[in-house]
């Protein structure tokens, strides 16, 4: 079983990082996707994927071009977490589920 994490951001450079690592331990892989930002959103979620080993960046011109990065994990074991831009996540919380979704 593996998660990957998908953020798919629009201006949410406030809370970005916090969100992201908060939900980083929690994920196998880190799709970190921003659509068109006009603040500080994609150079935070460039330093992010150059910093945690499992994030990659992705600039969006459309919100639909997310679901072609998911495609391939369609019909695998793999899980999708959405991380929200702007949502904070308890890490501890996410590590008891994590362990659940493993048993």
């Amino acid at each position: 079983m593996t998660v990957t994490g998908i953020v798919l951001a629009r201006n949410e450079e406030r809370y970005i990082e916090t969100a992201v690592r908060n939900a980083a331990g929690f994920c196998d892989r880190m799709l970190l996707c921003d659509h068109r930002s006009s603040d500080a959103t994609p150079g935070i979620l460039r330093g992010l994927s150059s910093e945690l080993p499992a994030a990659e960046f992705h600039a969006l011109g459309h919100p639909r071009e997310s679901h072609e990065l998911l495609k391939p994990l369609c019909g695998t074991t793999a899980w999708v977490f959405a991380v929200d831009g702007d949502e904070i996540y308890d890490p501890e919380g996410l590590k008891r589920l994590r362990g659940r979704m493993e048993a």
